[in-house]
């Protein structure tokens, strides 16, 4: 792999057609084998009555063992497509840079089809092909994340999505949906089998993984053949630069949108999308599910099944190699009228175009204090009804509090589940204590929240964990209590 360069040809040169006929096989394959092991176990007892005239323990045996075969393979209907779920699509008058830019990348690829652009909120790119039933293309659909627009050069963006045009261009968007399928498909199946106590899941799931490797490898075929168009057109440096850029984007950027926008946003607040990420990239230390969420994401073990090469693999096929550091940014946020006009145009499609603006170092004190207040104002848990003073004999019987916290209406949480909710609810009730006390909250995206009031800080998860641990006594919160 290391010898080739993105000039060269794919891995995998196999045509549409006899990929296509491939997956075909290996999945009627499958099913074959599946209805003729259902039909030959239920067939014993039935020959039994016929021929004994009584079944027997064996038949009964194989009768349960068809039927759980037959119903842990019964047909699923597929999940939706998460590209099926995607903003309203920009409009030319509102884009005419990023479009000229798109129709130069698509005149250079001989693409014809007309396109649609969305703001999508990963750090990827995709691409869908609408077509009508008898086949002939109606519109490409293209994503591209929105942080790609701060963190990517005009050429790097190209090569992404010269990349995506590359998939529509060796027929891709026809076949990769159909073997997505399927591969769930079988995949769902295999599962469904496991521990089956007639040990029938072991033929299954090895002509299951067989077809996964062998899918898989039609799939990182497509992957290194668009990227070797991709390097064609704008560069072997702008497609490794671009690749490696959204590889070590995408684990801080989920991070970023689940545990600090997306909670902003649920008060209604219209933040600076960002300003926010740059200073969570910059925040050290993190907050520590955050950091465990990047982790998760970045440290995911390569595996045989996997659909993309690894960023190794494709660095390599274009003649590079990984630094490890994420490049230094290179925005090409101009192409839709600089960031402030890309955060206006995703905050309309997601019907929060008239929010409050509001900066990430007011967010804390401007929104968040008051909501949090809110909920606890006029209860039993009002700081005037339970003062801060109580949290360490609170801390050291939290499965007491379940019952006297737990939500409205039936909950499915497990014991550890519960005990994560009244925390959570614990952590709430000490801000709106220290807030009732006059400590002003600040917010910082990736870092812990924090409360100050003249010179004295608190961080609420460092209370509640000390508390827990029975690190912390009623004198030690006499700081905290109201000047």
């Amino acid at each position: 792999m290391a010898g080739m360069t993105a000039l060269q040809a794919a891995p995998d040169n196999r045509s549409l057609a006899s990929r296509a006929m491939l997956m075909a096989v290996l999945w009627l394959g499958f099913w074959l084998l599946a209805a003729g092991l259902v039909i030959g176990l239920l067939a014993i007892p039935i020959a039994q009555l016929r021929f004994r005239d009584s079944v027997e323990l064996s038949g009964v045996v194989a009768a349960c063992a068809g039927i759980t075969l037959a119903y842990s393979l019964r047909p699923r209907r597929a999940g939706a497509d998460a590209a099926d779920v995607v903003p309203t699509p920009l409009r030319r008058d509102e884009a005419p840079g990023l479009f000229a830019f798109i129709d130069g990348v698509a005149g250079r690829l001989a693409v014809k089809a007309p396109f649609e652009i969305h703001l999508v909120t990963t750090a990827t790119a995709f691409i869908r092909a609408e077509r009508s039933w008898t086949g002939r293309v109606r519109t490409l659909s293209i994503g591209i994340g929105m942080p790609l627009f701060a963190w990517l050069s005009e050429a790097e963006l190209g090569a992404v999505i010269a990349h995506e045009f590359g998939h529509f261009v060796g027929g891709d968007t026809l076949l990769t949906p159909w073997v997505y399928r399927t591969r769930a498909s079988i995949g769902a199946a295999v599962h469904a089998l496991d521990d089956s106590v007639f040990f029938l899941d072991e033929p299954f799931r090895r002509y299951g993984h067989w077809f996964l490797r062998l899918s898989s490898a039609v799939s990182r075929a497509q992957e290194y053949s668009a990227d070797a168009l991709s390097a064609r057109h704008f560069g072997p440096g702008a497609a490794s630069a671009a690749l490696e850029k959204i590889h070590l984007l995408e684990p801080m950027w989920f991070a970023y949108f689940h545990h600090d926008l997306v909670p902003a946003l649920n008060c209604g607040a219209r933040m600076p999308v960002f300003d926010g990420y740059r200073r969570f990239c910059a925040a050290s230390p993190k907050r520590r599910e955050v950091q465990e969420a990047i982790d998760r994401a970045a440290d995911r073990a390569a595996s045989p099944y996997d659909t993309h090469p690894s960023l190794e693999e494709r660095l390599a096929a274009l003649g590079g190699g990984s630094g490890g550091l994420l490049p230094p940014p290179v925005s090409c946020a101009g192409l839709l009228g600089g960031e402030e006009r890309i955060e206006a145009m995703w905050y309309e499609r997601i019907g929060a175009g008239d929010w409050p603006a509001t900066a990430w170092d007011a967010f804390g004190d401007a929104m968040l204090r008051t909501r949090i207040q809110e909920r606890f104002a006029g209860t039993d848990m009002a700081p005037d009804n339970l003062p801060l003073t109580r949290l360490p004999e609170i801390a050291q019987s939290l499965h007491e509090w379940w019952p006297r916290l737990k939500p409205d209406g039936p909950s499915f949480l497990s014991p550890e589940g519960q005990r994560q909710y009244v925390l959570n609810v614990l952590r709430e009730w000490i801000i709106a204590s220290l807030c009732h006390a006059g400590f002003a909250l600040t917010t910082r995206p990736g870092a812990s929240l924090v409360l100050e009031r003249d010179g004295i800080t608190a961080e609420p998860g460092e209370l509640l964990a000390a508390a827990c641990e029975g690190r912390l006594a009623v004198h030690d919160l006499a700081r905290y209590a109201m000047p």
